[in-house]
């Protein structure tokens, strides 16, 4: 089979490209949308709803009243992405660059300038009552850092038991107006950082703690106990009598300050609840959230790990302290090795159960990072 003459692939595949175009657009995405071009975003996703024009309808507030500025292009952004009132959030439906392109092209195309001091005066006839005068709220929430076109949205389509106030109430260019007092006027002022040194002392010693505890599990469970294989077994039990006090010391010291610290950061936070044993301490409804879940697991794990210590502590460990007296028969010689011996696994077993636990309380703790 000969191949196909070159003049013939010049013209075969820019036809094809040009097929696949016209597929891509008749399936519905369109090559548009593909490009991040605001313009096609909004009249595929928003139009229906705010209208061609942005007038709006019963759907959908009219846009005519944002303002032109970075500003209000950030909160159309956030407003797109997380939705607002009956508007449905596109966070997980639309490409970032899809979002930023449709938030500039409504801004652009439909955005106006306020008077601020218009907008002062117009706040104080139709907002102050319930907002406050300084937007601190009160009957309704604070505008204290609320984007300027959530607020157009709100005078204009009346979330919760606001009321909306349309074209008939204030106009485009008083909506403006106010939206412009509160973006600029009731913008949060800076505050200087400042650091808690007890929260920081806090966590510091908590996290510290955790990673001993953790450490030290996996220092004596792993290059230790090789280590003692390469010693005579009498030497080696001395050396591992020794290292296990140690250990066991330490393993206490940092459970301590793991559940002091613990506690201690649960109250500050206002999460306590003596009143509540059967959730650890934590006050019940904080645990409709998925840190007070979070919490609960982290508590729960130190509970379970402070068991199984005492057991090894306070049972197991002294049962590896016995030794065959002199006068014994084999038969008491043989019951003294078979307690050693059945001590010894099962403070293996629960010291490895509390290393699995501390990390799953380490995943869970990863939450509040």
């Amino acid at each position: 089979m000969t191949a196909p003459p070159r003049r013939l692939l010049t013209l075969v595949v820019p036809l094809m490209l040009l097929v696949s175009i016209s597929m891509s657009a008749a399936r519905g995405g369109g090559f548009l949308a593909e490009a991040d071009d605001g313009e096609a975003v909004y009249f595929r996703e928003c139009a229906g709803c705010h209208g061609n024009e942005g007038q709006g309808d019963s759907a959908g507030p009219s846009l005519k009243a944002l303002l032109d500025s970075e500003e209000a292009v950030v909160g159309v952004s956030q407003l797109v992405r997380e939705g607002y009132g009956n508007m449905d959030a596109f966070g997980n439906d639309l490409p970032e660059a899809q979002i930023e392109a449709v938030a500039d092209y409504v801004v652009s195309q439909f955005g106006i300038s306020g008077d601020v001091s218009d907008g002062e005066v117009l706040y104080g006839l139709n907002c102050a009552d319930c907002h406050g005068a300084a937007g601190q709220g009160g009957a309704a929430s604070s505008l204290i850092g609320v984007p300027s076109p959530m607020v157009v949205s709100a005078i204009r389509s009346g979330p919760f038991s606001m009321p909306a106030y349309g074209q008939s109430t204030l106009s485009d260019s008083q909506v403006a107006a106010i939206a412009a007092y509160v973006e600029e006027t009731l913008a949060p002022s800076p505050q200087p950082v400042q650091v808690d040194m007890l929260e920081l002392s806090l966590r510091t010693v908590h996290v510290l703690a955790v990673v001993i505890y953790l450490g030290g599990g996996i220092l004596l469970h792993g290059p230790l106990r090789r280590a003692l294989r390469l010693i005579p077994p009498g030497q080696a039990a001395i050396v591992g009598t020794h290292v296990g006090q140690g250990f066991t010391y330490l393993s206490w010291l940092s459970l301590a300050l793991w559940g002091s610290t613990g506690y201690w950061m649960l109250f500050r936070l206002g999460w306590g609840d003596p009143s509540s044993p059967f959730t650890l301490f934590i006050s019940p409804e904080r645990l409709g959230n998925p840190h007070g879940v979070s919490m609960l697991v982290m508590l729960s794990v130190w509970y379970l790990i402070v068991v199984n210590a005492s057991i090894i502590t306070f049972l197991l460990r002294p049962r590896l302290a016995r030794r065959v007296t002199a006068d014994a028969d084999t038969e008491a010689a043989n019951r003294v090795v078979e307690t050693i011996s059945d001590s010894a696994r099962w403070v293996d077993i629960l010291a490895l159960t509390n290393l699995l636990l501390t990390v799953v309380g380490l995943a869970s703790g990863a939450l509040f990072l």
